[in-house]
């Protein structure tokens, strides 16, 4: 695992987004003008879903009951999307992303990433939302076809932004909390502990009023504070007749317990405890972002992290956040966001710094937050040797954090196509291949399994593949009982010297009664019989495909279906001499 030199002298401040610092003895992105001082290389961004309908989490495991999007919501993520177009995509912002395409998307420069698990509809709601907001519809969203005629977008132009669902089974990265035990581990000894055990007793009071206005099965206690408050404040959100008579004070005492509970769930003393693990899973998508933005001729300049609100206690407590600023504690308000400029210093300290902001809901502005209690903005190389120990960077390390033993795909996460640093933790090239090697072999299984159940499946069914071409021939019905398939190669003995297809005079008269054949063109189409009775005398053809039997081919395949005594020829290419010396039908 490589580690960065930490930087042990201090920096001035750093105007508003310069540009970007590769690390060491890699290429940058270099300035347009290395005299412009304001340059923003790019951003990554962390997101919460908005408003949704209210939501219950098991207080042990936390799975949790199912919740859809609201109106509002929606909205929320749309407005948070406009803000950040606001700041980052208009060449007026002294925050502009230098050399971002404004007005149609670029697909390159712009990628999302959505939590998939837990409130996952919501999270991809939200995420299409933001989108929505981050690049409206525009009427330059239209193209010209041949005929000279324009064709705008439907919707006056919308802009279509595909955005990567993240799903926990296969990756980790953006909920690491659900089915890991040494996080149920920790939250059951939070439970257990003195500072809860007080906490639960000086909540009683409130807990017994908040009982007449809990509707449901959910046990009124400090455990349950989370769905507690979020029934509370869905309902004073959504129910006119409940928020005209809720007591005062009673949503923000609901809310404080929350939080209480929270932060001593999704935090932890150390920046390497499993109570942390919502943050440390994530740190490593961000990192390699980070790092992308910094690479010459990696297009990568704006990344969106849509996830849950609980990543965001854990990176406020690893990263030291919450001494910059207290008011930061607790459950972020929907659509909240954190953001994490890339910028560069002026000379003579000319690195990579990042700047962090967040904006807690949408009645919020961006505020700058400090980490690892430095009251200016830190250099990248140094945020990545606080953090790099803590990350968690692929289904490996998540299971040997969890105690887990559920088998998972040992592969790196984050944004695909991402190259990784030399050394990188999150590189296993060795069990990339190894990984490799054991697909194949699951594939084969599965591929023979198949094969096995399709021949009972379709019994009397055979795939033809004749230059290139591929057919179907099913069998007459009285042949399906088991018997033999014959593919022979053999030159059409009605075949000229020119290679051309001829009528159907060079075929024996037997063939010609038994299927037909008189007057068909050879060179025209390949045929295919398919006989409904054993004893039919005039089967019907059907055509497979445009086929010449002659020209440069060579051979045409021969195909012999052997029941018992007797052999059918169930294809014209059965025509051809000197196929086991008969014809019969």
């Amino acid at each position: 695992m490589s580690r960065h030199a930490a930087s042990s002298h201090s920096h001035a401040a750093i105007p508003e987004c310069p540009g970007a610092h590769s690390l060491a003895g890699r290429a940058y992105k270099p300035y347009p003008n290395q005299n412009v001082a304001s340059y923003c290389p790019g951003v990554v961004v962390i997101t919460r879903n908005g408003d949704r309908y209210d939501y219950y989490q098991d207080p042990i495991t936390y799975q949790s009951s199912r919740t859809d999007s609201t109106p509002l919501g929606e909205t929320q993520a749309f407005q948070l999307g406009s803000k950040l177009r606001s700041e980052y995509f208009d060449p007026s912002s002294v925050n502009y992303i230098h050399n971002v395409r404004t007005d149609l998307v670029d697909l390159d420069q712009v990628h999302a990433r959505i939590k998939n698990g837990g409130e996952g509809r919501v999270v991809f709601d939200s995420t299409i939302a933001l989108l929505q907001g981050l690049f409206p519809p525009t009427e330059k969203n239209t193209i010209e076809l041949a005929n000279e005629t324009n064709v705008t977008a439907p919707l006056g132009g919308y802009q279509y932004v595909p955005a990567e669902t993240v799903e926990p089974a296969e990756d980790r990265s953006l909920e690491s909390w659900i089915d890991c035990p040494a996080f149920e581990a920790h939250v059951k000894a939070f439970y257990a502990s003195s500072e809860f055990k007080a906490a639960a007793e000086a909540a009683k009071p409130f807990f017994r009023i908040a009982k007449d206005f809990i509707f449901g099965d959910v046990k009124i206690e400090l455990e349950n504070a989370v769905s507690i408050y979020d029934f509370m404040n869905h309902q004073l959100t959504h129910n006119k007749t409940y928020a005209h008579r809720l007591p005062p004070t009673l949503i923000e005492q609901a809310r404080y317990w929350a939080n209480f509970h929270e932060e001593g769930v999704f935090s932890d003393p150390s920046i390497n405890g499993i109570g942390n693990i919502a943050g440390r899973t994530i740190l490593q998508s961000v990192i390699n972002s980070l790092e992308r933005i910094t690479y010459d001729g990696d297009p990568l300049q704006f990344l969106v992290e849509s996830t849950t609100y609980q990543p965001f206690i854990s990176l406020f407590k690893q990263t030291e956040m919450i001494n910059s600023d207290p008011t930061i504690v607790g459950i972020p308000d929907f659509a909240s966001a954190l953001v994490i400029e890339l910028r560069r210093g002026s000379l003579p300290d000319n690195r990579d710094f990042l700047r962090f902001k967040f904006k807690n809901g949408t009645d919020d502005a961006f505020r700058t937050l400090h980490v690892f209690g430095r009251n200016a903005d830190i250099a990248l190389t140094e945020f990545i040797y606080r953090v790099e120990n803590a990350a968690i960077g692929s289904n490996t390390e998540w299971m040997k954090a969890c105690g887990a033993s559920k088998l998972s795909i040992p592969l790196p996460w984050g944004v695909q196509g991402v190259p990784l640093l030399n050394g990188s933790r999150a590189q296993y090239p060795v069990a990339s291949a190894a990984c490799g090697a054991l697909f194949a072999v699951f594939f084969m299984l599965a591929v023979l399994v198949a094969s096995r159940f399709f021949k009972r499946a379709n019994r009397g069914r055979i795939a033809l593949r004749t230059n290139g071409d591929e057919g179907s021939l099913v069998l007459p019905t009285a042949e399906k009982r088991p018997g033999r398939i014959e593919m022979k190669w053999e030159r059409p003995g009605y075949c000229n010297r020119e290679g051309r297809g001829g009528d159907s005079s060079g075929i024996p008269n037997e063939l010609q009664n038994r299927f037909q054949l008189q007057g068909k063109k050879s060179g025209d189409r390949l045929l295919v019989w398919e006989t409904n009775e054993p004893d039919s005398g005039s089967p019907r053809t059907s055509g497979v495909g445009r086929k010449d039997l002659c020209g440069a081919r060579e051979a045409v395949p021969v195909v012999v279906y052997e029941a018992g005594d007797s052999k059918r020829y169930v294809t014209d290419d059965a025509l051809a001499k000197g196929a086991n010396s008969k014809y019969q039908p």
